[in-house]
């Protein structure tokens, strides 16, 4: 499945921190398409991307008519595990633009691994909805295997839920700011240390 090219008619370029709204919107776009909702609020992908080297980690494809069709943003943790956020926009799926950006994605991680500590397992992940089959059928083909589901799971409250009750050894606060981030931090990497 080896892409290399973009159909014609189709650019690359780097982002800057003023596209942010504009790849929101096409995020948005996607989401509302597969899940029936958007993910980002106004501002929300700005702050994401403050800590971001945007030529490095996000790639944007343009129709030649202006409109952006797609978008690779590639978040790393200590250049060992590379998370691929790929999206292309509804009007422009099923044309190659996934399978380039997905390529890219690969060669980028493959250039970073000798950033890597040396004798670690480097990885590249991609995350796709689950309704998205040709989505699904697109990382396949590309070698990728499923590791993980995640569910987004919700329930409609028509009054208040019921104050839950917690056994004699668990109690409820606020977090204490300067002091509890610490074990917070500590036991959300414990809990996720498979992930």
């Amino acid at each position: 499945m080896t892409v290399t090219q973009l159909p014609e008619g189709y650019s690359v370029r780097t982002a800057t921190i003023d596209d942010a709204e504009l790849v929101s919107d096409l995020i948005n776009d996607c989401e509302i398409d597969e899940a029936g909702e958007p993910e980002y609020s106004p501002g929300e992908l700005a702050e994401e991307w403050a800590h971001l080297d945007l030529r490095e980690r996000v790639v944007l494809v343009e129709a030649n008519a202006g409109s952006l069709a797609g978008c690779l943003v590639l978040k790393s943790r200590g250049n060992v595990v590379h998370n691929a956020y790929i999206y292309v926009h509804p009007r422009h799926t099923g044309l190659g633009i996934g399978a380039y950006l997905i390529n890219l994605s690969e060669a980028r991680a493959q250039s970073w691994v000798d950033s890597a500590p040396k004798s670690t397992r480097v990885v590249i992940r991609n995350g796709v909805h689950a309704h998205n089959q040709a989505a699904n059928n697109l990382v396949q083909t590309a070698g990728y295997e499923l590791v993980r589901h995640f569910w987004r799971m919700e329930i409609a409250l028509d009054s208040q839920p019921v104050e839950p009750t917690f056994s004699a050894v668990c109690t409820l606060r606020p977090c204490r700011t300067g002091q509890d981030e610490c074990v917070f931090y500590k036991t959300v990497e414990y809990t996720f240390q498979d992930h």
